[in-house]
């Protein structure tokens, strides 16, 4: 452990993200925006390359063909997205420090908002896909998973094997 440090245990690290004084049902009464309206009205961005509002962004060959697809993967989100839970929704790998002592510190978190632990995971294992990781298994079996909606679809790229 580095010099004037102390591990932190995990009651003391809740009371730390509450505030002073502040209980979790006051986190929930901060009029914290819900996941399911972000993604009906800030993260629509195939509907409005489909509606020709936005240009289509470099993508893989294939993508541009499978544009219908998209629109309709992302209108389901909202649905999804439906959870009294609280989630960072910024999750990434530049969103995670790593101390000397390995304990994992999730920082920048601009976009709390109410949703489900999967949406988190799944933007964190996003970066395994072009590393040709066998990301949906893991996605599956983790426990933070569970919940999330099964939708059967095969993505229209294959994982680059290495680097892409």
């Amino acid at each position: 452990m580095a010099p004037g440090r102390t591990r932190r245990h995990p009651h003391r690290v809740r009371e730390d993200l509450r505030g002073p004084g502040r209980t979790p049902a006051e986190l929930v009464g901060l009029g914290l925006p819900r996941l399911a309206d972000l993604a009906r009205d800030d993260l629509s961005c195939w509907r409005e390359v489909a509606a020709g509002s936005e240009p289509m962004p470099a993508v893989p060959a294939g993508i541009p063909a499978r544009l219908a697809d998209l629109v309709r993967l992302e209108s389901l989100l909202p649905g999804y997205a439906e959870s009294a839970g609280l989630i960072h929704c910024d999750l990434r790998l530049d969103n995670v420090l790593i101390d000397p002592d390995g304990a994992a510190w999730i920082c920048d978190w601009n976009w709390l908002c109410h949703g489900p632990a999967w949406f988190d995971l799944a933007g964190l294992l996003l970066i395994g896909y072009p590393a040709g990781l066998d990301v949906d298994g893991r996605f599956a079996a983790h426990p933070g998973a569970r919940g999330a909606p099964r939708t059967p679809w095969t993505p229209p790229w294959r994982p680059c094997p290495g680097t892409c």
